[in-house]
């Protein structure tokens, strides 16, 4: 069966496009390499089901567990939004960090119709408020953003491979 092909639009930032999977989500795909950031079968199933599903996140989260997430490559905030939103249904703490070397903009995110990715829709309204706080561009650093008194999110912004690893953190 040949791939199908996908129509693409324009983001609001040049160096990517945005793409509508088969689930009806969007995605962005990278124009110099032309990589997209999730399945074109869909993005949001993707998430759900290899992400938190298979990576034992939701479980924790369903048992009430304190859990702490280490994502290299926050991309859209996709599977960090829809964790978080996971962890606020189950009333669990959550402590999410996420590397990124090229910190996607709120404008760009909201092109990707963020709200229908999770039930607690002010969830994503805070996430892009920070976003934007932060302006388009991002510099390397460490961004706090304390979601509510059980969850907090950290982004480091800059290369992965310079990650700390001597550090006490662990994750689950």
């Amino acid at each position: 069966m040949p791939i199908p092909v996908r129509d693409l639009e324009a983001s609001r930032d040049s160096a990517y496009q945005v793409l509508t999977t088969d689930d009806g989500s969007r995605t962005l795909v990278n124009v110099q390499s032309g990589d997209a950031f999730h399945s074109a079968c869909g993005a949001l199933a993707e998430t759900q089901h290899v992400y938190i599903a298979n990576s034992g996140i939701r479980q924790r989260l369903e048992r009430g567990l304190e859990t702490d997430v280490l994502e290299v490559g926050l991309g859209t905030a996709m599977a960090m939004l829809c964790t978080l939103d996971t962890a606020i249904r189950c009333g669990a703490v959550l402590r999410y960090v996420g590397l990124e070397r090229r910190w996607v903009s709120a404008d760009v995110v909201r092109q990707l119709d963020p709200h229908r990715w999770v039930n607690h829709e002010s969830l994503v309204d805070s996430y892009l408020h920070w976003r934007d706080s932060l302006g388009q561009v991002v510099e390397p650093g460490s961004y706090d953003w304390q979601v509510d008194e059980h969850r907090h999110v950290r982004v480091i912004v800059g290369d992965a491979l310079e990650y700390p690893a001597a550090t006490d953190a662990r994750f689950d």
